[in-house]
C-alpha cells in the first residue's frame, strides 16, 4: 500500500516538474538498507523501469529515422526548387511539412518517455531502499514528491502540532485515526478510491493525479484546498 501511495506521489511530483529525493529525514544523509528492505521483492518495479526504458530506446530510434528522412527530403526539395521541378516541389513540399509533424510529434513521445524512465526508476529506487512504512516521518511523503505545504499541514493538524521530520506517519493516524490514510494502514488494504492500475502504470496528468491523492489525504484534514502553496504550483488545479 505504501508502495502504491509512493508511486502516486513520484508521478505527480514529475508531473509536475518537481524535484525528487529519497531520504529519511530533510537534510539527513540517506541511511544504508536495512536487512529487510535489502530482501524487499522489486521485481515489479524492476521489471516496468526496463520496460520504461526499452519503450524510450525504440521512441529514440524512430526520431532519429525520421531526422534523417526529414533532412533527405529537405535537401531534395532545394534541388526540385534549383531545377524549377514544380511537381517534385509540390510533392516534396508536401513531405517535408509531414515528416516535421512526425518528428515534432516523437520529439514529445521522447520527452514523456524520459519522464516515464524518471519515475519508474524513483519508484524502482524507492522500494529497493525500504519504502515508506508507518515509522517513517511524514516528511518521508514530501521528500518522494508531495508538495512540502501539505506535510506540514499533515503535521500540524494533530493536536499540539509538530515538524513533518518529528511526527511518524503512525503518530499522525493515533492522533487522527479517521483520517482515510489512516483507515488504510490500519486494514492493509489499498487506498480508499484508487483504481487497480493494470501493470503498475500511473497517469502522467496532474489532475488525475490530485484526485487519487485528494479522497486520502483530504478526508481527515479540514481546509484541505486551502493549503498554503498550492495554487502556485504549475498547472495543478485544486481538490
Amino acid at each position: 500500500m505504501y508502495r502504491t501511495l509512493s508511486k502516486i506521489l513520484v508521478s505527480l511530483a514529475l508531473a509536475l516538474g518537481l524535484s525528487i529525493t529519497f531520504a529519511t529525514t530533510s537534510g539527513s544523509a540517506q541511511a544504508a538498507p536495512t536487512p529487510a528492505a535489502a530482501a524487499a521483492d522489486c521485481s515489479a518495479e524492476q521489471s516496468a523501469l526496463a520496460d520504461a526504458k526499452a519503450k524510450k530506446a525504440a521512441t529514440k530510434k524512430k526520431l532519429k529515422q525520421a531526422r534523417i528522412a526529414k533532412n533527405r527530403a529537405v535537401k531534395a526539395l532545394k534541388r526540385a526548387k534549383a531545377s524549377h521541378n514544380r511537381a517534385k516541389i509540390a510533392k516534396l513540399t508536401k513531405r517535408v511539412k509531414t515528416l516535421k509533424r512526425k518528428v515534432n510529434r516523437l520529439e514529445r513521445q521522447l520527452a514523456n518517455r524520459n519522464r516515464a524512465v524518471q519515475a519508474a526508476k524513483a519508484v524502482y529506487d524507492e522500494c529497493a531502499n525500504g519504502g515508506i512504512t508507518g515509522d517513517s516521518p511524514i516528511q518521508a511523503l514530501c521528500d518522494a514528491g508531495l508538495p512540502q505545504a501539505i506535510c506540514d499541514a499533515l503535521a500540524g493538524g494533530i493536536p499540539g502540532g509538530g515538524l513533518p521530520t518529528d511526527i511518524s506517519l503512525d503518530m499522525f493516524c493515533d492522533a487522527v485515526p479517521a483520517n482515510p490514510l489512516c483507515d488504510a494502514l490500519a486494514g492493509g488494504g489499498g487506498l480508499p478510491g484508487l483504481p487497480e492500475l493494470p501493470g503498475g502504470g500511473l497517469p502522467t496528468d496532474p489532475a488525475i493525479l490530485l484526485d487519487l491523492l485528494a479522497p486520502i489525504l483530504g478526508g481527515g484534514l479540514p481546509g484541505f484546498p486551502e493549503i498554503p502553496g498550492l495554487p502556485e504550483l504549475p498547472g495543478l488545479p485544486l481538490p
